[in-house]
């Protein structure tokens, strides 16, 4: 059989959801196909040339790349294949934020804040202030929270979150 992966890109990368394999089967007398990962013995037999990767199998998959190798046989067993290499990113952004520090005290000018922000494929950056249902979403990783977000709030407490995605899918966050 001339079996051929389609729709998969090597060192292609994906998120948590698992992803779609389009192929290209030539063979008048097909048996079975079947995929194996990594190099693994056991066979994940599939019905149809085009589908999604199992969820499950997908998310055992630990963070990083991983080779998918698609087979065929005809009935008198002879076999073709294709490989490809995908990676997967299930790992969150990492935040840290370098100012304010906890428990700093604040007057009615609005706080400055500064970030460093840990992830290859950034998305969008945003804040809530005391688990607020708005988001103020934020190009820069250092600069002024809204004013007027800020002027909302009495003095007390108040607990300032930061959330990044990435590409993916991925979320990330930290609090002070």
């Amino acid at each position: 059989p001339q079996l051929s992966i389609l729709n998969l890109t090597q060192n292609a990368i994906y998120g948590n959801v698992a992803p779609n394999y389009d192929l290209s089967i030539e063979e008048g007398n097909l048996d079975k196909t079947w995929f194996c990962v990594d190099g693994r013995a056991e066979k994940n037999f599939i019905q149809s040339f085009s589908g999604q990767f199992d969820q499950d199998l997908w998310s055992g998959l630990s963070h990083g790349s991983h080779t998918f190798t698609f087979y065929a046989n005809d009935s008198a067993n002879n076999i073709g294949f294709d490989s490809i290499i995908v990676k997967k990113d299930n790992i969150s952004p990492d935040i840290f934020i370098l100012d304010p520090l906890p428990m700093e005290v604040f007057g009615v000018e609005a706080l400055s804040y500064e970030l460093s922000i840990e992830e290859p494929h950034l998305d969008t950056i945003w804040y809530i202030l005391n688990e607020s249902t708005s988001n103020h979403f934020i190009t820069e990783t250092s600069s002024v929270i809204d004013q007027e977000e800020w002027d909302l709030f009495e003095s007390g407490n108040i607990t300032l979150t930061f959330y990044a995605n990435d590409t993916l899918g991925n979320l990330g966050f930290s609090e002070v």
